[in-house]
């Protein structure tokens, strides 16, 4: 397959095209080609969302939002082996948390569309787990939020420990940090996780009568993939806390709450939307304003059950407060 881009995919991001994602127009049509790390099958190497060959979704939505496209479809090359993969596959936490985001957002967006391979998959995912006779659970984090010397993390300590100084910034108070996104077949288990575990976690969140806010926090880091990663939480976060389905339980909660929140998630009655923040210092310079309204079309937007915030660039903020 060529690598040479179209020219309104140049035009669009300039300097800044993906290497690792294939773009070719069919008509009106642009067609997105991610490669095996880009889906999560790349034997150990398989990339972050948050990794430009993977972020798929915010290179969509940058893209589609200058209106250069009718549609965009998601493809993966040929020899990513999708189509030979057997159908128990709970060792592929990135290529199964690939399908549901590829699932949501084909499902929620018009405009972007799924390839006949790809499509495939996700029809295969969504019939094992959201056809099965099993729930699909989160888990609890244990202990403390870890800290560490990087930036990032003494901020996200910073905001989650200090209720003033985090409505101020963020309008939300109290913050909690670090709420588990993983997901299992229930019991949770080795043995039974879908998703990617480990670290994987909303950075901070709170809640605001029965809107639960999630913020995924960015230091001198401004890439697209932020836009990938705020998705995949917002769906997750409504699929686990607001959705009526009944796959999705939430976890009990545990006896010690080790300053994580859980006490108040539980017990406040119902969650009935979701607020999704970006909370940054710098973004990538072609997330625009455009694009958040771009993001705000979907259809859970649309009935108000999620809504994409405007980004909050702390830093500033933080200046400011400091004077006080």
């Amino acid at each position: 397959m060529s690598k040479k881009v179209p020219e309104k995919v140049k035009n669009t991001l300039r300097n800044g095209i993906p290497s690792q994602i294939t773009f070719t127009e069919d008509g009106n049509k642009l067609i997105m080609t991610l490669s095996p790390k880009g889906i999560g099958l790349a034997n150990g190497k398989s990339l972050n969302m948050q990794e430009d060959g993977a972020a798929f979704e915010g290179w969509a939505l940058i893209i589609y939002s200058k209106n250069d496209y009718s549609e965009i479809v998601l493809d993966a090359e040929m020899n990513t082996g999708m189509d030979k993969l057997p159908d128990s596959r709970f060792e592929f936490g990135h290529y199964n948390r690939f399908l549901y985001r590829a699932m949501r957002f084909s499902e929620y967006y018009d405009w972007f569309s799924l390839s006949d391979i790809v499509l495939k998959a996700v029809n295969r995912f969504r019939e094992i787990f959201y056809s099965g006779t099993k729930n699909l659970v989160n888990n609890i984090g244990t202990g403390n939020a870890g800290d560490n010397n990087k930036l990032e993390n003494y901020i996200e300590g910073l905001l989650g420990g200090d209720e003033a100084l985090a409505m101020e910034i963020t309008g939300v108070s109290p913050l909690y940090r670090q709420l588990p996104v993983g997901l299992f077949e229930e019991p949770a288990s080795n043995s039974t996780r879908i998703f990617t575990g480990g670290k994987s976690a909303i950075d901070l969140w709170g809640l605001s009568g029965n809107n639960l806010h999630i913020f995924e926090l960015k230091t001198k880091n401004p890439k697209v993939g932020v836009l990938s990663e705020l998705f995949f939480y917002a769906c997750y976060a409504f699929d686990m806390y607001c959705d009526e389905s009944p796959k999705f339980i939430k976890p009990k909660e545990p006896d010690n709450d080790d300053n994580r929140g859980y006490s108040v998630l539980f017990n406040n009655g119902k969650v009935e939307s979701i607020t999704a923040h970006i909370l940054a210092d710098e973004l990538h310079a072609r997330i625009s304003e455009n694009v958040n309204l771009l993001m705000n079309s979907m259809r859970m937007c649309k009935n108000k059950r999620i809504n994409f915030a405007d980004p909050i660039m702390f830093e500033k903020k933080l200046s400011i407060v400091r004077k006080k």
